[in-house]
Parts: structure tokens; C-alpha cells; sequence
């Protein structure tokens, strides 16, 4: 440093960062210490059945988006959360599958997984909570635009839990390539933010305001689905008075309605 003022400076601002990755830190840390994870149950044993919250496709005919979200398993739950996608064709009778994992890569040269089955499932013991979903003729147009961007999803042999990319990075791409999923993914998602195509602007999943990120690890989003977010090393806090929303690391979305 050139002088004594640049390095106050810069050691002022290295402080004033760390700080604040310490008080983000609260939300995981407040996950963990209200015992909100199951730190016991190994993954083979955990919770799989389904919730039987999502419609039976033998009886629902329109063609069905749905996206949904759970803690991540044991002690990762205290950060994020996994995401995945549905899909209904119309009359179909079971739902497709779409989501990322990383093990895949042991026994597969790709992390894309696709198979029939209970979208509603508990992920190894994690409740699964449903972001949105859209129905009928824009479900229809979505679905191939959707299995279209899976099959060229451009990290299918590369899975990094953090930053990215990773699953919230796969599903967060299927979002935007989709074009009418207009909701917002929870800010636990760490990696939704990660640029797949390397850009530093670019639209948030909901495909409304925009985003900065730098490759993942700080940015900021601003849209009337997201609200006012920021994050930083993967760690998203914010704002959306449209929805009476706060949004903090670990503890996800602070209703106030």
C-alpha cells in the first residue's frame, strides 16, 4: 500500500466485511442450535414417502409445472436448501422428475437425473414446500422449453455444492430458460445465483428486474417477484415489501403479514 490512509481504509473495509458475514452467520447458526436438523438419522434411513400434497396425475388432466424446494440433508440444511422440478405432460399419467446430484457423478459422466415418480416426496426427512406452479397451455409450452434446456444444461459433468454450480444453479437455469416461471426461488438456495454462461448481468429465475452476481459469490437482485436481495459468499439476506417479506441465511423467508 502506497500510503497509510489506503491501508486504514482497506483494513476498515476487510473488518466491515467480516462483520457482516459474522451477523449473517446468525441464521445458520439459530437453524442449528433450535434443533430444526436431524443430525442423527443416516440418509439411508431417512424420510422419503410422499406428503401427497401434489395433485394425482390420474385425475389432474391439464399438462403441470410444479418447482419445489426442502432443507438440504444433516448439518447443510443449517445453509440451504435442494430444489427440483416437476413436470406433467397433459393427460399423462405420473410426473417426470428434474434435478441435480452430485453423487450421479460416481456411477454417471452426467448429475442430470430424470425419472418418474412422487414429485411431493420428503427429501431424507425434509419437508418439501412448493415454490409455484403454473397449469394448462403455459405449462405445456413450458415443458419443452424446460426438458429442452435439461438435455443441454451446460454443467451436467461438473457439481460444486459451493458457490455452484450445483442443483439450485441447474434448476434456477430451468427457470429462466422456461420464461413464465414468474416466482422466486427461497434465498436458501445457495447457487441459484451462480452464472451459468459466465455473465455478470443477467435476469433472476422469476425472469422479472435483474441481477448482478459475480461468479456466485456477491451480488444483487432487484425484481417485484425477488424483491431487493443481496448476497454474499452465498449467504442472501433482503427485502420485499410487495409480499411482507424478509429474507435471512439459513432461516429463508421472515413473513410479517
Amino acid at each position: 500500500f502506497s500510503s497509510p490512509a489506503l491501508l486504514k481504509k482497506f483494513v476498515m473495509l476487510l473488518a466491515g466485511t467480516l462483520f457482516l458475514i459474522l451477523v449473517l452467520l446468525t441464521g445458520p447458526l439459530w437453524v442449528y442450535l433450535s434443533g430444526q436438523l436431524d443430525l442423527k438419522t443416516h440418509w439411508s434411513m431417512a424420510k422419503r414417502e410422499s406428503t401427497k400434497t401434489a395433485p394425482n396425475p390420474k385425475e389432474f388432466k391439464p399438462a403441470l409445472v410444479r418447482v419445489y424446494y426442502a432443507r438440504s440433508f444433516n448439518w447443510r440444511g443449517a445453509f440451504g436448501a435442494h430444489t427440483w422440478v416437476a413436470l406433467k405432460d397433459e393427460g399423462a399419467p405420473d410426473y417426470q422428475i428434474l434435478q441435480v446430484m452430485g453423487w450421479r457423478l460416481f456411477s454417471s459422466l452426467s448429475t442430470v437425473d430424470q425419472h418418474s415418480g412422487n414429485p411431493d416426496r420428503y427429501w431424507y426427512g425434509e419437508k418439501p414446500m412448493l415454490v409455484g406452479e403454473i397449469t394448462g397451455s403455459q405449462a405445456g409450452q413450458a415443458i419443452t422449453r424446460i426438458r429442452e434446456a435439461a438435455t443441454n444444461y451446460p454443467y451436467s459433468g461438473k457439481y460444486r455444492i459451493w458457490p455452484g454450480p450445483n442443483s439450485n444453479t441447474f434448476v434456477a437455469y430451468l427457470m429462466r430458460s422456461a420464461g413464465n416461471l414468474s416466482f422466486a426461488l427461497p434465498p436458501t438456495a445457495i447457487g441459484k445465483d451462480y452464472p451459468v454462461k459466465g455473465e455478470f448481468l443477467s435476469r433472476p429465475p422469476s425472469g422479472t428486474g435483474w441481477q448482478l452476481s459475480f461468479l456466485g459469490l456477491l451480488g444483487a437482485c432487484l425484481s417485484t417477484v425477488e424483491g431487493l436481495r443481496f448476497h454474499l459468499l452465498g449467504l442472501e439476506f433482503g427485502w420485499n415489501p410487495l409480499k411482507s417479506e424478509f429474507y435471512w441465511p439459513g432461516v429463508g423467508i421472515l413473513s410479517y403479514r
